[in-house]
């Protein structure tokens, strides 16, 4: 009767025999890696004259031969007599005797069972294990160790990269970081770190991760792959967060934390193969985000744009308000403000059109002084269109308007000639609006996708409640599956599925909001939440931006206090006048109140993430005589 006996490689060697009374035997480091060797052998065989040449070399014939019976006989007493099939010429290992971690590594890549792999690699194959006197078996073992090496840490790279496109930066960067830990020569594990770091908003802890990795390598007198120096520019012009400690006692930073994108994995595979079709195919591209105000459109854009970064793309921004619609050229200033100037390729263009920005933002007469006397001869439309001609030459640029529909005519007029006069460039104008916007312009835009250009009208839809499910799991990780259940649907029915609310309703519970029941479904039918006024949300809506104010760092406090009084859109400098806060202390606070999704920013200031929340804190956190204290300050 056969009795099984599985080995753990992937680390120490583990032997776990399935005999309750295996012989001592059995464990001994050569027939320990007999065994091993003959499962790994093709066909599980080898003739003895092979093993003996592996594993007693220096022994006289016939003591070698000796040897190889007392380990068969060994093998044969914990497993079984037809364990081993042993002739005259050849030892060949019965199938299924030995289970071998290494081989399950094919079905857990198939199935992509990552949690799997994470627990079945402990190290390096046969980690720390050595037969003394046996060259030939060392040999083998090292080369079974670069074997695995390269596939446990291609296979870890690639869990990272899925988790990435799952949103788990968490997981991500935890899978990148066990990929460096098997192979820390490795430029794909590096990068891998790297780019898991950066999307957690972690940008000095990849700078630090490239940092490492070159100097390992140094001392064998190699440096990093272009690949990987590229990413480290990428890196470097991401943002690098201050986030202060919670104000809550508390605190757990991954339930207060930013929340993990939910319920969009196939709207961002989406949006990442319209990139990859305009930037492979060079052809220009419109895409173009639908949504309610708190249905995630920005979220998403940030969690693409981002990744589109590190791989190489520029990206400029803008963030419309409704005072913009009728300030020419506004929205052609903030795309010209919002990230252009420093993309390569700016230098080369036609100084006529770089004199047209220089002339109205300082910004850009700090980079071009020689302009600066230059009279202004082209319209800032006719200036941009020119300078994405010479920057598409070097890469792919993406021109993000965000709350498109507030962006003023000039402005939409000026993208539409873009893509027309560039359709042969890998140039990108990306959208978000409400879908009943009511732009002539964005219609004529999103009309072109799939005639004259590449391109997707991707929806960002309300939550259901197995999505608000995924988040309550983030949230409360030790809750049970009732207990999540029962906190789904109280949020569902609180937040209406619009996913804004959802998450912010977890976060304060999380935080300590006790939730209490009531009869009335929300929000009414027909209104979206731009639509709603602070005193139509329901009392638990009120209370999670009430608690989660309440976590707030005291400057941060101050510093969105004073964003609710001055406007729609706010300066830096002003809100910090406003709060009575400067310098390391005023930026600390704006960090804090981005990475927790508060206010976007952009370069021409800050403003509300949702209207809503705008209107709870300067109605119900902000007091008459405070109020009247930010708007005498600014």
């Amino acid at each position: 009767m056969l009795r099984r006996i599985s080995a753990r490689t992937l680390g120490t060697l583990e032997l776990v025999p399935e005999t309750s009374d295996p012989p001592a035997g059995i464990f001994w480091k050569k027939h320990a890696a007999l065994l091993v060797y003959l499962a790994r052998s093709p066909e599980r065989r080898r003739t003895k004259d092979h093993i003996v040449g592996v594993f007693w070399p220096d022994k006289l014939d016939s003591k070698a031969r000796h040897s190889l019976r007392e380990a068969v006989r060994v093998i044969r007493q914990c497993c079984g007599e037809e364990a081993l099939a042993v002739d005259n010429m050849r030892v060949q290992l019965a199938e299924g005797v030995v289970e071998l971690d290494v081989d399950r590594l094919g079905e857990i890549e198939t199935k992509r069972r990552w949690a799997e792999l994470d627990e079945l690699v402990r190290g390096q194959f046969l980690d720390g294990f050595s037969v003394p006197g046996c060259q030939e078996f060392d040999l083998w073992m090292e080369a079974e160790r670069r074997l695995f090496k390269r596939r446990v840490v291609d296979l870890l790279i690639r869990a990272s990269t899925e988790l990435i496109a799952k949103s788990d930066l968490d997981g991500a960067a935890h899978f990148a970081d066990r990929a460096r830990g098997i192979d820390a020569e490795s430029d794909a594990a590096t990068q891998a770190a790297m780019r898991s770091w950066s999307l957690k908003g972690q940008r000095g802890a990849a700078i630090e991760i490239f940092e490492s990795f070159e100097r390992l390598i140094a001392d064998v007198g190699a440096e990093p792959d272009a690949t990987t120096a590229a990413l480290l520019t990428q890196v470097k012009r991401e943002r690098d967060w201050q986030i202060a400690g919670p104000a809550v006692i508390d605190s757990d930073p991954g339930r207060l934390g930013r929340p993990p994108l939910v319920a969009r994995e196939g709207e961002l595979k989406e949006l990442e193969r319209v990139l990859s079709q305009s930037r492979a195919e060079s052809k220009a591209a419109i895409v173009v985000i639908e949504g309610d105000g708190g249905t995630g459109k920005t979220r998403l854009t940030d969690e693409v744009l981002t990744r589109a970064r590190l791989n190489g793309v520029a990206v400029t921004g803008t963030r419309a308000v409704e005072s913009d619609r009728e300030e020419p050229w506004s929205g052609v200033m903030g795309l010209s403000l919002g990230g252009l100037l420093d993309v390569d390729g700016v230098a080369g263009a036609d100084p006529e059109s770089i004199a047209a920005f220089v002339d109205r933002a300082p910004a850009w007469a700090d980079r071009f002084p020689h302009l600066r006397t230059r009279a202004a001869t082209v319209s800032p439309g006719r200036a941009l269109r020119d300078i994405l001609r010479a920057v598409c030459e070097e890469q792919q640029v993406v021109l993000c308007c965000d709350d498109a529909q507030w962006m003023d005519s000039e402005s939409l007029a000026s993208l539409e000639s873009a893509l027309r006069d560039l359709a042969g460039d890998p140039l990108v104008v990306w959208c978000t609006v409400p879908p009943d916007h009511g732009r002539d312009e964005i219609n004529r835009l999103q009309a072109k996708i799939g005639t004259e250009f590449v391109g997707a009208v991707v929806p960002t839809n309300l939550f259901q409640l197995s999505d608000i499910e995924r988040l309550a799991r983030w949230a409360f990780p030790n809750y049970d599956d009732p207990q999540l259940d029962r906190v789904a649907r109280r949020v569902a029915l609180d937040s209406g599925g619009i996913p804004f609310v959802a998450s912010e309703l977890l976060q304060a519970v999380a935080a300590g909001l006790d939730i209490a029941d009531h009869a009335d479904a929300w929000p009414r039918s027909r209104e979206t939440l731009d639509q709603t006024m602070p005193g139509d949300l329901p009392a638990n809506v009120v209370g999670a931006i009430r608690v989660r104010y309440g976590c707030l760092t005291p400057d941060a406090r101050s510093a969105v206090d004073a964003a609710s009084v001055l406007g729609e859109r706010v300066s830096a400098d002003h809100i910090g006048i406003g709060a009575v806060l400067q310098g390391a202390a005023l930026d600390k606070a704006l960090d804090e109140l981005e990475w927790q999704r508060w206010l976007v920013a952009e370069p021409r200031g800050y403003a509300f993430r949702a209207r809503i929340v705008r209107e709870v804190i300067a109605r119900d956190m902000v007091s008459e005589g405070k109020r009247q204290r930010i708007l005498k300050a600014r």
